[in-house]
């Protein structure tokens, strides 16, 4: 699974498909957010440390978490081989249009 956008929203859908045992990879057009990205993911007030804490997941767990999930640096790494792609960035008020990724054309969705 590919996430588009590494602010609260995308860092937090990350999390959650992590949580749930699937791969993850995390793309922001901003590189400089991929570390913030994982740092709210780990440490953040509904972030992994706190799950432990709170009994929620076991340090094991925490750890096996964090290793699914993957920042990149290129849309490409991104959508590779991700069998969904979830865009997690907001609209641009200024100019709705340009706030598209263009991640990748749409594909069929093929079923065991």
């Amino acid at each position: 699974m590919a996430i588009i956008g590494a602010g609260i929203m995308g860092s937090q859908i990350a999390q959650v498909i992590a949580t749930a045992g699937c791969q993850v990879r995390l793309f922001d057009a901003n590189p400089a957010q991929l570390p913030t990205a994982m740092d709210t993911i780990e440490n953040g007030r509904f972030g992994l440390r706190r799950a432990v804490d709170c009994g929620k997941l076991t340090p094991d767990e925490r750890r096996a978490t964090l290793a699914l999930i993957r920042p990149v640096t290129t849309m490409a790494d991104a959508v590779g081989e991700a069998g969904l792609t979830v865009e997690a960035v907001p609209p641009s008020a200024a100019n709705p249009a340009a706030s598209s990724t263009k991640a990748s054309a749409p594909r069929k969705m093929s079923t065991p």
